[in-house]
């Protein structure tokens, strides 16, 4: 057959035609600060997919029928049409269970907003959306009608559910009670009866009203089984070593299979079981893996546990009477594990679309060489949070992305995939979820879903192309405009300045006006005061507080703005540098870190990179308004002569849920950090160096229910025009 990507002189300078800030079509393109991008879009080729269509007789399914079949020798998809079969390229995103204050156990998001969603994925001209797990039953009743009369019909791969309590208890997929294997298989079952419109015996909650009779099974490319395995787990699992072969009606082991990939292939054999003699029908099979559990070699990985383990579901092959055929479904990140950025031969690649380094593009295509099947990349992306968890050589950071450069480097993933040979990728993900936690920072989790509340320092929250935001509408836009502040009243006021403050469900916002000088003058020092752990003196800045201050707000011109933490109540110092002393009550301030990685020891190259955190702290200068030509989403400040507007994420002041009223405790005195309540947050403003001591003022605050509101980022109108081309739209 014939190659299915070919290179068009098709420039991803396309992209230039949008705005880079603004969704007005005439703005003037605003490059962010940390990289070049126009300078970049114009060195990118997109590749143009071209659809394949071959006689339908050349794919036998017996009796059985099958929409899609996953082609070994192509490495493609195909949907088989009435006389013939045409080949299908996957571009599309991962769709999450929740948006702000969803209820986990009981979803409720609403039938028109899943309709709403489906028509802005497929104006971006993405073709699939996958689900992890069975969705609410309003979900399938939108797709099913969103396809019904929709001209662009969207595709479903669906996720079959792996319960990750079971890594951990009893951490073995061969228990002595069998449940890990009976759950699995029960999930499998109830997924294809769902996808079939059959699922009149499955309850999604104990409170849905609606069933399962949706049959969006002529939309559904794929089933993707299982999640991002644990190691131990595998290991554990892999211990029986009886169990290392199997043969079913529809799948097999070859030679050389663990018992964890014969548990995979027992699991997937029951579900095309299930679908065939139920509906007789079959479905593309994949089984989930990621770059920890890949099967290359990384000779340069700083660390072992990310080299130990390997899942090879090349392992698990077709029996003759199983007709649609296996695909591979692997998650990869251009910023995990290292081995990405330190493997010696990814470092000298060199991408023939650009001439420059290319590591995530160099492992795609190496993976590409470990799979027989057609390999879907089932997650990749790059969020837009204010912090970082992990950095990447390219620049493809796990976090402190604008919605621009999220864009970009999504689209150049997209780009990279497409190029490398795969049969398709899929984005993560569609919307922010509030819920989702992270190594690097705090993890609260203690309160009532409507009073769950977003922490912008946490990338796991923020890699929606679909923005889920604070408040029912935004409280106030950085822009140095006063206006939207005329029906506050002042909280401090004084021949010299002026504070007012709002705050919502992600930031504190205040607005100085100064009566006197011009920003820049001097320093200017907002003491905050929650938990009351801090100092009453600040040596730097020469102040002395009325209360003890936990942080300070420093507005000090457009490049030394910052948010500092008192040195004994600075976490990601108590967490990652133990080994440093904390006297309480020093008057020493720290800018806010956020520690990225430990010391890594690179055992092929022998180099030794020492451990980091960024300095998160440092505020931005910018303007927050998303229809403003100057967008920067990252924006924490922005100022005139007279007028400063900042937002500060509330985790950054240690309020970990201004919802609920809960911040960080005492952790130093307490050996440990825990939530504690939250009864008053107190600010101050002076200049520096001051003899008279600052009066700090309680804002009115008290807890409150959480609301939200949406929007699609800048990066949306990115990856539309990449996706237009790359599908030939």
């Amino acid at each position: 057959m014939k190659k299915h990507i070919k290179f068009a002189a098709l420039l991803l300078a396309v992209l230039m035609a949008l705005p880079l800030a603004g969704c007005h079509q005439n703005s003037d393109p605003v490059v962010p600060p940390a990289v070049s991008q126009e300078k970049e879009l114009k060195d990118y080729d997109v590749p143009e997919y071209h659809v394949e269509t071959v006689s339908k007789a050349l794919v036998s399914h017996g009796a059985v029928d099958m929409r899609y079949f996953a082609d070994k020798d192509s490495r493609m998809l195909f949907r088989l049409n009435s006389d013939d079969m045409t080949s299908v390229y996957i571009a599309g995103v991962n769709m999450g269970v929740s948006t702000g204050t969803t209820d986990l156990a009981a979803v409720d998001i609403a039938y028109d907003t899943y309709k709403t969603w489906f028509r802005q994925i497929s104006e971006m001209n993405a073709n699939t959306v996958r689900v992890f797990s069975i969705m609410p039953p309003q979900f399938y009743k939108a797709f099913y009608d969103y396809n019904a009369s929709a001209e662009k019909k969207l595709y479903l791969i669906h996720g079959i559910w792996f319960s990750e309590d079971y890594m951990t208890a009893p951490g073995d997929c061969y228990d002595s009670s069998h449940v890990v294997l009976a759950d699995f298989e029960r999930r499998a079952k109830n997924t294809v009866d769902v996808v079939h419109g059959n699922g009149s015996g499955v309850h999604y909650s104990a409170h849905d009203t609606d069933r399962y009779v949706y049959d969006v099974s002529p939309y559904t490319l794929g089933f993707i089984l299982g999640l991002e395995w644990n190691n131990e787990f595998v290991e554990k699992s892999n211990t029986h070593t009886d169990k290392a072969a199997f043969a079913g009606e529809y799948l097999k082991t070859a030679p050389g299979a663990t018992p964890f990939e014969a548990f995979l292939a027992r699991v997937g054999d029951t579900l095309i079981a299930y679908e065939t003699q139920n509906y007789t029908y079959q479905t593309p099979v994949a089984f989930l893996n990621w770059s920890t559990n890949d099967t290359l070699d990384h000779p340069n990985e700083p660390d072992a546990y990310e080299d130990s383990v390997e899942v090879n579901t090349e392992h698990v092959l077709p029996q003759a009477d199983y007709y649609a055929g296996l695909f591979a479904a692997v998650d990869a990140y251009p910023y995990y594990p290292k081995s990405i950025d330190y493997d010696t031969q990814y470092a000298t690649y060199t991408d023939e679309l650009t001439g420059k380094q290319n590591n995530y593009k160099a492992y795609i295509e190496d993976l590409k060489k470990e799979y027989s099947v057609p390999l879907l990349i089932a997650e990749f992306g790059v969020s837009t949070s204010r912090g970082c968890a992990a950095e990447s050589v390219l620049g493809y950071n796990q976090g402190g992305n604008t919605e621009q450069q999220q864009g970009l480097y999504d689209s150049r993933m997209f780009v990279d995939i497409a190029s490398a040979g795969c049969a398709g990728s899929l984005l993560f993900s569609w919307q922010d979820e509030w819920f989702k936690q992270i190594w690097n920072t705090y993890r609260y989790t203690d309160c009532e879903p409507q009073q769950r509340t977003p922490n912008r320092m946490s990338p796991e929250q923020n890699y929606g192309i679909l923005a889920v935001e604070p408040g029912s509408r935004t409280a106030c836009l950085v822009d140095g405009k006063a206006d939207e502040w005329s029906a506050v009243d002042a909280l401090l006021d004084t021949t010299d300045y002026a504070l007012k403050v709002q705050y919502d469900e992600g930031y504190l916002y205040g607005c100085v006006e100064l009566k006197t000088g011009t920003f820049g003058d001097q320093p200017l020092v907002i003491p905050v005061s929650t938990v009351g752990v801090g100092s009453q003196t600040s040596n730097r800045y020469g102040l002395n507080f009325e209360k003890r201050a936990d942080s300070l707000i420093v507005l000090d011109g457009k490049d030394n703005a910052a948010v500092m933490n008192d040195a004994y109540y600075d976490y990601n110092r108590f967490r990652f540098y133990p080994e440093e002393k904390k006297t309480a009550n020093s008057g020493e301030y720290h800018i806010v870190t956020q520690f990225v990685h430990g010391e890594l020891e690179l055992p092929e190259t022998r180099q030794t990179i020492e451990r980091k955190s960024n300095e998160v702290g440092k505020l931005r200068f910018g303007i927050s308004d998303p229809d403003d030509d100057h967008y920067d989403s990252l924006a924490d400040f922005y100022a005139t002569e007279h007028i400063v507007e900042f937002r500060i994420p509330w985790y950054m002041l240690g309020v970990l849920n201004i919802s609920k009223g809960a911040a960080l405790n005492n952790f130093n005195e307490a050996g440990e950090a825990a939530a504690v309540d939250l009864t008053a947050i107190s600010l101050g403003l002076s200049f520096a160096h001051q003899s008279e001591t600052v009066k700090m003022k309680a804002i009115d605050y008290s807890p409150k229910n959480s609301q939200y509101h949406t929007r699609l980022k800048q990066s949306y109108y990115y990856i539309q025009k990449t996706l237009a081309t790359l599908l030939g739209e």
